[in-house]
């Protein structure tokens, strides 16, 4: 079966999710202008994703090194650009909506923190209350964590304004959930709490017994995220001078692979597990680093590499040769300005992509055609894949597991990178610290939204009231701007659960034990019931609860939002006496 036969087969079975005005939230009218070209509903959302003011964050929020170390080194915002760039060609090739996985694609990392990952892992740790900031968080609750994929759920269908009667942006399911889909969405002891961060979680609720997206273009997005971060990773960390490696000390790692993988393809003449197509891209792989291998001063003494047999105890002596007569000379990236190697990285960097492309796009058509059509289901009129089938073969997942454990090793784990992510734990946690001693400190719309979740809190489990001034308060009517000092710290105590503080009326009509009150706090949990079954007082431990909830999750959300010099000037304006 030629190529096009493939690809019209994907076509003739409908496998490429299609575009409906109904896959929204909120089902909008289609707005027809004669004359003009009418965009479908995935190339709407891109559009939407695009002018998005969180996107335009991303420019200044760090990928693996900040911004600040380097014009050319990537941001959060470059990397989700190649990642697009990567999946629209695999998209293309396999003859599915491209308009989809675009837009799947540049909003998959619209929830990152300020300082990536670090800065995540950092709220994640507050949300589920393993890290009580020294005790200022108590008790200790857990509420679900933070994670960035549900924090772009959240941000596109919550805190983005586009529309005047809709919140959120109203995206397509299909976009909602690829974007959540790129990463994980479980984890052993706790699990990210869907309900937290979308307005409707019935709106993909259906598809979270799925690990991985149910439509085949977010599992493109799902791989053209790895296949992006394994190049992108080698070429910033060559950019590295504290590093200490070059071409030739990654370029030896990933042809030793390489050998490995055609070795093993030529003794078996096994392309079960790996197309022609993608061997063919090896050899190239192989061939470019072979030669440019062979001009390196350090390899000028054995040119004369063989293939296969000898291969390994050549490449060998090549590595011990660089590791143990060359450090001194070439350690500190000395000719990293030279065009001759700056043209070598290029190449392996641009061979890598190649290899990766042509593999998950051979790869994964035989899936389709061999277990596409049976995979394919239709749940409440959506169409669901219900089968991991846009994939590395499995050599190429063994290049890819190979060239991560390398850059683990060597940049993950290196002096700069670990002082850059202990230093940005230390300014997450300052920041949150400081918001939630006093959350005056943050702007006035993050305190209306608290106030609002708060007003909903009241109205939908519990009217909660305190004893303020010799007068009942019930706290729903208090507003950070209108009210006395007194009121304002009273409240304050009450979101921090600093109930010995303050006079808070139980469900009882009485002033409650706070200590009592605590105790039963932290043992709460509803499970599976419903808000309708609870009994007035655990209707109030509940109210409790999800106040000091929503107290964390506004500060969280601020911070998560911030780019990284943002965060920095806060912690300066904070701590540095400087004021305003």
């Amino acid at each position: 079966m030629s190529w096009e036969e493939k690809r019209d087969f994907v076509a003739k079975n409908n496998l490429k999710q299609t575009s409906k005005s109904c896959d929204r939230r909120i089902v909008e009218e289609v707005n027809v202008k004669s004359g003009f070209s009418v965009r479908d509903e995935f190339a709407k959302d891109r559009d939407r994703i695009i002018f998005s003011r969180a996107f335009r964050r991303l420019e200044h929020k760090t990928q693996i090194y900040t911004h600040q170390k380097g014009d050319h080194y990537r941001t959060r915002l470059t990397h989700t650009l190649e990642v697009t760039q990567i999946a629209r060609k695999i998209a293309r090739n396999l003859n599915l909506n491209e308009a989809l996985a675009e837009a799947i694609a540049l909003g998959h990392d619209i929830g990152h923190t300020p300082f990536g990952h670090q800065g995540e892992r950092t709220l994640d740790e507050i949300m589920i209350g393993k890290d009580t900031l020294s005790d200022r968080i108590y008790p200790s609750i857990d509420y679900g964590g933070f994670k960035h994929n549900f924090h772009s759920l959240k941000i596109l269908d919550e805190l983005e304004v586009k529309f005047k009667n809709i919140q959120g942006m109203n995206l397509t399911w299909q976009v909602m959930e690829g974007i959540l889909k790129h990463t994980k969405t479980k984890r052993d002891g706790s699990t990210w709490q869907l309900k937290r961060f979308i307005q409707d979680e019935n709106f993909l609720n259906n598809t979270m017994d799925v690990p991985y997206s149910v439509t085949l273009e977010g599992q493109i997005v799902n791989v053209s995220d790895e296949i992006a971060q394994r190049q992108h990773d080698i070429d910033d960390g060559l950019k590295d001078n504290a590093l200490n490696i070059n071409y030739s000390s990654i370029a030896i790692k990933i042809y030793k692979k390489v050998i490995e993988i055609l070795k093993d393809c030529e003794k078996n003449k096994n392309i079960k597990y790996i197309s022609e197509e993608s061997i063919e891209s090896l050899s190239t792989l192989k061939n470019h680093i072979k030669e440019n291998l062979s001009l390196d001063k350090i390899h000028e003494s054995i040119i004369a590499l063989k293939d296969f047999d000898d291969m390994k105890s050549s490449v060998d002596i090549l590595e011990n040769i660089y590791n143990n007569k060359f450090d001194d000379e070439f350690g500190e990236n000395k000719y990293i300005a030279d065009y001759s190697e700056i043209f070598k990285i290029n190449q392996l960097t641009r061979d890598v992509i190649d290899f990766f492309i042509t593999d998950v796009t051979t790869n994964s058509m035989n899936n389709i055609l061999i277990k596409g059509v049976k995979s394919k289901h239709l749940v409440n009129n959506r169409v669901y894949f219900k089968n991991k089938i846009i994939d590395f073969s499995t050599y190429g997942k063994e290049l890819d597991d190979a060239i991560e454990e390398y850059i683990k090793v060597k940049i993950l784990n290196s002096y700069n990178v670990n002082r850059f992510d202990g230093n940005s734990r230390y300014i997450i946690k300052q920041l949150f610290k400081a918001y939630y001693a006093n959350p005056r400190q943050m702007p006035n719309h993050n305190l209306e939204r608290l106030q609002n979740s708060i007003k909903k809190v009241c109205e939908e489990l519990y009217s909660i009231q305190m004893f303020i001034d010799g007068k009942y308060v019930n706290i729903k009517d208090i507003s950070f701007n209108n009210d006395k000092k007194s009121i304002i710290q009273e409240y304050t105590n009450l979101l921090k659960l600093k109930l010995n503080k303050i006079n808070l009326i139980g469900y009882n009509k009485k002033v409650v034990d706070s200590n009592e009150i605590l105790s039963k706090i932290s043992k709460f949990n509803i499970e599976n019931r419903q808000i309708e079954d609870l009994t007035e007082e655990e209707r109030f431990l509940y109210a409790i609860r999800e106040i000091r909830y929503y107290y964390l999750s506004t500060i969280c959300t601020y911070i998560a939002g911030m780019t990284d010099n943002y965060a920095i000037d806060e912690f300066k304006k904070l701590y540095s006496g400087t004021g305003q």
